[in-house]
């Protein structure tokens, strides 16, 4: 099996709304709390993140996702609608994972490279927004 790289890098953000409510996930540590994801926003300004790349670094921007099947340099939402699902459900089980992580970003760079932020601190009021990045990046908070 091919290594999967990732990076976690610590930084601090300044700079529609549709949603959707996932149902509870069994896993091997019991279930998953529930996160309401919106695709009409993908960062919160204003508060700190963590951040773990899901794909390797440039110039291979897209290859080896850590969740499985690459969707390639574009995401294609007609095709691929099950590989953003995997990504969406890794990032998701690494904030389960941490009593801390109060919510995370999945974004889509117009590279293909993939990273997930998360959030430990309260979003309540926080200043949600959408960058431009590729369909499929949201915003989910538990």
């Amino acid at each position: 099996s091919k290594p999967k790289l990732s990076t976690t890098l610590s930084l601090s953000s300044s700079s529609m709304h549709m949603s959707t409510s996932m149902p509870l996930l069994s896993t091997s540590s019991g279930l998953l709390p529930d996160f309401e994801c919106d695709i009409s926003k993908n960062f919160v300004l204003g508060v700190s993140y963590s951040q773990k790349s899901l794909t390797d670094s440039c110039p291979s921007c897209y290859a080896n996702p850590v969740y499985g099947e690459s969707m390639g340099r574009y995401f294609s939402p007609a095709t691929e609608q099950h590989i953003l699902t995997a990504a969406i459900a890794y990032c998701k089980e690494l904030c389960s994972a941490d009593a801390a992580c109060t919510g995370f970003f999945f974004q889509k760079h117009w590279n293909g490279h993939e990273v997930c932020g998360f959030f430990h601190s309260s979003l309540e009021g926080s200043h949600r927004v959408k960058h431009w990045h590729q369909a499929g990046s949201q915003l989910c908070v538990k």
